[in-house]
């Protein structure tokens, strides 16, 4: 007993200090502080969760991170007033004084360049979640690094087909930047596939059918688009009443679309990670989950803060996968079986 006692007062002896130790060497280590920015607004609780997932992956390369978050809302906001919001708050922040950028989707990254603040000319930017990235822009921005988040339209159609066959797919379109590119890239990738892509909604009682843009085939799935500005609240509910359609696809963020994808009695695919898993009704899709998206991130950051220069990286794709809400699938009877492996 009088042994034990020994031993175990020996041991709490060297507690304090191997807690000293452990404390010493955590404190002695620099913390980076990160700036995060995203095009939307906080609402959208997948950013909240973007931020969180960057500072741990960063922690478990022993990276310590004091990190901002801003949210530019920039479906609130002109082009102008966007780049006045984001020019006044990285004026905010110069004493704070980032150590590396990271920026979320097109509004956001392209809103960086343009406002013209030295913040995004001289600290490294490292951008995902950008669908449509502008080379020539970008290759003007040597500080600039990251991921085109390629909006995979196609296999998505393809995953939609294969639990229901051919389908009446219907999606929408705005006339914002986002809103044509990704039209005029759908488009493009339905040509010559057999599939119809319809301007105008399907009228089943009238039997009239909208004008073609993209003929098809018979018997070939039909897309059918419409803007959500040209329809009231009421009229976007009124167009699923007697399920015309078979699945709707969100082919870029809308936030009219999301509201659309808690109350269609259809399911809602998508082809990014806006909204996903965020109860906003979206059933699955083929793109970059966040948690891809801030794997990358993180890695990419990580590099740059161990001594890389983002022009060491050239533009690359992020990886995409088949991701489920089973919740959604649950809502619409579909099996685990039927989803591809």
């Amino acid at each position: 007993m009088k042994n034990f006692l020994q031993i175990l007062f020996f041991l709490l002896l060297l507690i304090p200090e191997a807690k000293s130790g452990v404390f010493k060497t955590h404190t002695n280590e620099p913390v980076y502080k990160i700036l995060v920015i995203h095009s939307y607004t906080e609402e959208l609780v997948t950013y909240s969760k973007f931020s969180n997932l960057i500072g741990e992956k960063l922690e478990d390369q022993d990276i310590r991170t004091d990190i901002h978050t801003f949210y530019l809302d920039s479906e609130r906001y002109n082009e102008a007033e966007e780049n006045a919001r984001m020019y006044h708050y990285l004026d905010s922040i110069q004493d704070w004084n980032p150590d590396i950028i990271l920026v979320n989707d097109d509004q956001a990254t392209y809103t960086l360049m343009a406002c013209n603040h030295s913040l995004g000319k001289t600290k490294p930017v490292v951008y995902s979640g950008v669908n449509f990235p502008n080379q020539l822009l970008l290759e003007q921005h040597p500080n600039f690094t990251g991921f085109w988040d390629k909006p995979d339209y196609i296999t998505t159609i393809e995953l939609i087909e294969k639990l229901y066959g051919s389908s009446n797919i219907l999606f929408f379109k705005h006339l914002r930047f986002m809103g044509r590119e990704s039209f005029r890239t759908i488009q493009e990738e339905v040509k010559g596939t057999g599939r119809t892509i319809r301007i105008g909604l399907y009228h089943q009682k009238k039997n009239e059918y909208p004008e073609d843009i993209c003929p098809g085939e018979p018997g070939k799935s039909i897309l059918y688009t419409t803007e959500t500005a040209y329809l009231s609240a009421k009229g976007l509910l009124a167009i699923f009443e007697s399920k015309p359609y078979t699945a709707c696809l969100q082919i870029i963020l809308d936030f009219d679309v999301l509201t659309i994808g808690r109350l269609a009695n259809v399911p809602n695919f998508t082809v990014i990670n806006n909204g996903f898993n965020d109860g906003k009704g979206i059933t699955g899709g083929y793109f970059t989950t966040l948690e891809i998206q801030a794997e990358i991130v993180a890695e990419r950051a990580a590099s740059i803060i161990k001594g890389s220069k983002p022009s060491d990286f050239s533009l690359e794709e992020s990886p995409k996968v088949y991701a489920f809400d089973w919740n959604e699938m649950q809502r619409f009877n579909i099996e685990k079986k039927d989803l591809p492996a």
